[in-house]
């Protein structure tokens, strides 16, 4: 083994560059940490953005139900005299609130599952066999 590093240094001009090549190799391994860490994180970021966008359209379903309540009020039940056209458009928005919500739910839940599935199937493994696949390649090249 002596030996075998002198006729390396020897080939090489006299320099061994075996600790620069390990440098190298932890380097290049923990940059794929790095960056597959800020991938993660950035699924996460990314989860929580959407999962939060839904929030609005919960908010907007609650305020158009307070709004329809207000409408009773305003529209003519409380002096007695109905007025059609009002209670035509609250119809009108009854039925859009109605239809709107179960598809918000409907849509969250299929993100939800959606992006469980691609965690647990795809994403997870990916990185596990990018790690991996790195660390062996390096290990192949640059032995310890």
């Amino acid at each position: 083994m002596v030996e075998e590093k002198k006729d390396r240094s020897a080939a090489a001009g006299g320099v061994d560059f075996t600790e620069l090549a390990k440098f190298c190799k932890e380097s290049y391994l923990d940059g794929i940490e790095v960056a597959l860490k800020g991938q993660e994180e950035t699924e996460k970021l990314i989860n929580e953005a959407i999962t939060q966008g839904y929030a609005i359209p919960k908010e907007w379903l609650k305020m158009s139900k307070q709004w329809l309540q207000a409408w009773d009020e305003i529209g003519g039940v409380s002096s007695g005299v109905p007025n059609p056209m009002l209670a035509f458009s609250k119809q009108c928005a009854e039925a859009a609130c109605g239809g709107a919500e179960p598809l918000f739910k409907a849509s969250e839940e299929a993100f939800r599952t959606g992006f469980s599935i691609y965690e647990k199937i795809l994403a997870i493994p990916a990185r596990r066999y990018t790690r991996e696949l790195n660390r062996r390649c390096m290990e192949t090249v640059i032995q310890s």
